[in-house]
Order: structure tokens, then C-alpha cells, then sequence
């Protein structure tokens, strides 16, 4: 039997915790009113119409604050789950430097080594926990400085009895560069402190999302290649949730399987600082499949690689609204969709930032793909994008630059823009803007134009076509900066002395009906200072 070892140790984190400031209590609140154990009653009060003595210590409840007042400071020494939004910390917080498990009580007495002096996770370390069972109540966790990969497993490690599994009762702290791989299947993430750097690494998973996904994590990395069936992790339900780095999908065992970040409407927020990765022909990633709606806010990329699945939304009763401030990508045979097709979008919005859209070899897409553009800036293609039956393309504030590539808008799908928010043509008139053109004499507006002008265009039937077809615009020529006339026209007494060297050319497939084009001659098309005297000339070249 081995020697059952104790380590005392407090880390005390002043202010670590924090919530909005209390404009007064509600029924339910709590506060300390001395320095004790979080798990000593006499140490609490509940607001009830007023203060009085509590009969249970705080667990967090939504609409309720926990407060630690002043001059106080609180030991935890009970699990408790994510409540930091809860808490309102004026004086101070302990937590165990040593991690107490608890479970089924076995015979015999196990030290559990994990890491580093002060109970954490170091750099280049990895506690991967695939225990199985129950460990010893009053098992404690002692930390060293130890191995590079830590390595919690009844197969290699002897001190922990066969068929056990690791609880934590306390917090960790995940230092910069260390990883948890959770490689059971079911079982607790322990509440942890993560620190810049750390990573989360969920391998274990089957039938069953892990308990303790609610909280703020710095990278979070989910690849389960046993993943059994859909799963969520519950972000945004009880805690707004902020992961500090990346967020990672690398496999769900079948491009089918998905995991998703949260279900119904999340009371709060989810946030995402660093970008979502999608990797692999076996993954699927969405933001959730049941009635509900939930904003993400992504500040780096959206990037889909190697056959990965990524979905807006994966039931037409969600409306998911992504806003994004770096680049989105799908490339390598990837796959973008949504399932709802009327709210669901992604806005890029950068403020001020140029964005970019790269969907190279083969990307597929389907359902209301719907993209807003509201950076103050630009979204540049990066390859040809198409936009399939049902999805938009909104310009809200900000332009869309084709470069050399094509903007294809399929039959039911919409191109919206105005005046100062439209598609831009590059210098040589490279690329393309396709339109659907329905049956019907409704006009069809090319929201286009150069850098520096907005030159729309509108196709109207004055007798609808019998088969609907498509519109592709190009511009052929320079921008609109003209030529001389000369010599110059006479046109009653108007001298014609400037042209604009600007035509499009376009190919349209509809059959039947008789239709017009026109290029807006109005003021509110730029570059043409005087509208009532713009005539159109026919000219040999």
C-alpha cells in the first residue's frame, strides 16, 4: 500500500472571478459574511426580502448573484460547476492547490501524480484522463515536476486501482502550451483555468457528450473517431461561453456524425477569439439542429479543409447568425450548408478590415447559403463563388471585388446592393456576375461597378420568356474615366464632348419573351454629372 501523502496548499486568485455590477438583490442572491470553506453554511446568507441565514451553500442560479464581500475570503472545497458568471468577487478566492477525487470507496490508499508545484499543467505536458471506474474517496493529487506526458491509465500506471476513474473536486490550472486529452467515453472535463495557449483535446468520446463543456476554454479540439451519434456541447444554455483560441473539429467518425455547439436559444453569449477549423471527409460541424436561434462571434477565420462539413444552421427551424471578422475558406472538396434558408447568415464584419473568399477545388454548397457583407470595407474572391437555390448575397455596407473570378447566383437565390454597397469589377474587367432570370417581367438589377463608380445594370422582359435561364455580365473595358469626342457632336445645340469607354458584354439563356438592358443614366449613378443631357452614340469601334 502506498503512503498516503497530503499537500496543503492554497492558490488564492484575488478578483479572478467577476459579473456585471448588482443594481440591487433579488430573491435567491447570496453572501459570504466571513472567511471560511465555500461548503460551510453558517458562512452564507440568502436574500429574501432581506438578509438572513442560509440552509444550503451557493451553486449558481441563473438571474442570481453570488457575492463574496469584501475583506472575506472563500475557500472552495466542494465541486462546483461553471459560476463564475454568478459571482460578484470584492474580496477573495482559494482554491485546493491539490486536485481530491471522489467516487466509490475502494480498499487501499492511491497518490495520483499529475504536474508542476502549484498544480498545474506546464508547458509540453499532457494529462490524458481514460480512466475507467471509480477511485478511492479522499485519493489526493500531488503535485511535481514531472514527465513531459502525464499519463492517467490503470495500464500504466500502478498507483491507481484497476478499474478506476479520475474526478476532479477542484479547479486546474492549464498553463500556456499544456493539453487535457479527455479520452473517455462519457465522464467530466474537469473545471479548469485556461490559460493562454492550453488546449482542451476531447478523443474519447462515443454516445455521449462529456460533462463540464460549459465553461471557458482557451483551445477546444474535438476528434472522436468512435462518435456514435449526434452530440452537442450546450454552449451559451446556462454561461456565456468565450473559447480564447481555436476551435476544432478533426473527426465525428462519418461526415453525418455532427457535433454541434449548443441547442434551442442559448440565454447567452458564444464567442469564439481565435478561428473554426473544420478538417477531414470525416467530420461535421454546425451550430445546432433544433428550433431556436444563437449568435456566433468568430474573430479569426472560417476555415473548411479535406472533405470537412461545415453547416450554418442544421434545422430550418434554427436561425444561427455568424459574424465573422477574418476569412471564410472551404477548400480540397469541402462542403458548406445550411438547412435553414431563410435567417441563417454569416455577416463578414471586420470593421474596416478586408475580408476574403476562398472556395478552390470543388467546394459544394447547398441550402440558404446566406452571406451579408457589413464590414465598411470589402470581400474579395479568392476563386469562384456559387450561391445555391434559396441563398443571398446581401451588401449592407461594404463592397464585393471579383478579381478574376465569378459570382454565381443559382436560380432562386438573390444578389442585393445599392448605390455604395455593390459588386466591383477590377481594372481589366475580369470576372463575371451570373444572375437567374425567372419567368416574368419583373426587372433584374446587376448591382455592379468599377473601384471608383457605381454602374448598374437592369434587364426587363416586356414579355416574360417561356423557359427561365441565366444572365453572365462582364466588363469588358477599363473603368468609366472616357475619352475626347473628336471631333465633337452636335446634338440640338449640345456640344458632345466626352464618352465613356466602359461596355459590358453578357450572355443570356433564357428562351422566349422580348426584353430591354439598360445602364441607370440617373444621378444617383456615379460618374455622370449631368443626367438630363446623357445621350447613347453609336460609335465604329
Amino acid at each position: 500500500m502506498k503512503k498516503l501523502r497530503l499537500l496543503f496548499l492554497s492558490l488564492f486568485i484575488i478578483g479572478l472571478i467577476s459579473s456585471p455590477v448588482l443594481f440591487g438583490q433579488v430573491n435567491g442572491d447570496y453572501r459570504t459574511i466571513a472567511s471560511s470553506n465555500w461548503s460551510n453554511i453558517a458562512n452564507w446568507q440568502t436574500f429574501s426580502g432581506g438578509w438572513g441565514a442560509a440552509v444550503s451553500f451557493p451553486t449558481g442560479t441563473a438571474g442570481n448573484t453570488i457575492t463574496i464581500q469584501a475583506a472575506n475570503i472563500i475557500k472552495v472545497d466542494v465541486v462546483l460547476g461553471n459560476i463564475q458568471g454568478y459571482i460578484l468577487n470584492q474580496g477573495g478566492l482559494s482554491f485546493a492547490a491539490t486536485q481530491t477525487t471522489s467516487g466509490n470507496a475502494l480498499s487501499g490508499t492511491n497518490t495520483i501524480t499529475l504536474s508542476a508545484p502549484n498544480a498545474s499543467i506546464v508547458a509540453g505536458q499532457t494529462v490524458r484522463n481514460n480512466v475507467t471506474g471509480s477511485i478511492p474517496s479522499g485519493t489526493t493529487v500531488l503535485a511535481y515536476d514531472g514527465a513531459t506526458t502525464l499519463t492517467l491509465s490503470q495500464n500504466i500506471t500502478a498507483t491507481i486501482p484497476d478499474a478506476t476513474t479520475l474526478t476532479f473536486s477542484n479547479l486546474m490550472t492549464f498553463k500556456s502550451g499544456s493539453t487535457y486529452e479527455h479520452a473517455l467515453a462519457g465522464g467530466n472535463i474537469p473545471l479548469g483555468v485556461w490559460e493562454t495557449g492550453s488546449t482542451c483535446l476531447v478523443t474519447g468520446t462515443t454516445g455521449a457528450t462529456p460533462g463540464g463543456t460549459e465553461q471557458n476554454f482557451y483551445n477546444f479540439t474535438w476528434n472522436c473517431p468512435n462518435q456514435s451519434t449526434i452530440l452537442n456541447l450546450g454552449w451559451g444554455i446556462n454561461y456565456p461561453i468565450t473559447i480564447g483560441g481555436n476551435y476544432s473539429v478533426l473527426n465525428t467518425k462519418t461526415n453525418t456524425t455532427q457535433i454541434r455547439l449548443t441547442t434551442g436559444t442559448p440565454a447567452n453569449s458564444i464567442n469564439i477569439n481565435g478561428s473554426y477549423l473544420v478538417d477531414g471527409l470525416t467530420t461535421y460541424a454546425t451550430t445546432s439542429g433544433s428550433g431556436g436561434a444563437a449568435t456566433i462571434n468568430i474573430g479569426g477565420n472560417i476555415t473548411v479543409t479535406n472533405g470537412g462539413v461545415f453547416s450554418m444552421s442544421n434545422s430550418s427551424s434554427f436561425i444561427a447568425t455568424i459574424n465573422l471578422a477574418g476569412n471564410l475558406s472551404a477548400v480540397s472538396s469541402s462542403f458548406l450548408k445550411s438547412t435553414d434558408v431563410n435567417a441563417s447568415k454569416l455577416v463578414f464584419n471586420s470593421s474596416g478590415v478586408p475580408q476574403t473568399i476562398d472556395f478552390t477545388t470543388a467546394v459544394a454548397t447547398s441550402g440558404g447559403l446566406n452571406f451579408e457583407v457589413s464590414n465598411g470595407s470589402k470581400v474579395t474572391l479568392l476563386s469562384d463563388v456559387p450561391i445555391s437555390t434559396s441563398g443571398s448575397i446581401k451588401l449592407t455596407n461594404g463592397n464585393l471585388w471579383l478579381g478574376t473570378y465569378n459570382l454565381i447566383i443559382g436560380a432562386g437565390a438573390s444578389l442585393v446592393g445599392n448605390s455604395t454597397n455593390y459588386v466591383v469589377f477590377d481594372a481589366a474587367g475580369d470576372g463575371s456576375v451570373r444572375l437567374p432570370i425567372p419567368v416574368g417581367t419583373s426587372p433584374v438589377l446587376f448591382p455592379v461597378g468599377t473601384a471608383t463608380n457605381y454602374t448598374p445594370l437592369t434587364i426587363t422582359y416586356t414579355t416574360a420568356p417561356t423557359t427561365a435561364g441565366k444572365l453572365i455580365l462582364k466588363k469588358v473595358t477599363p473603368d468609366m474615366i472616357g475619352s475626347d469626342v473628336t471631333p465633337a457632336l452636335n446634338d440640338g445645340g449640345y456640344s458632345l464632348t466626352r464618352r465613356s469607354d466602359q461596355y459590358w458584354s453578357y450572355t443570356n439563356s433564357t428562351i422566349g419573351g422580348t426584353y430591354s438592358l439598360s445602364i441607370d443614366g440617373s444621378s444617383s449613378q456615379t460618374g455622370i454629372d449631368d443626367p438630363s443631357n446623357l445621350r447613347v452614340i453609336h460609335s465604329a469601334d
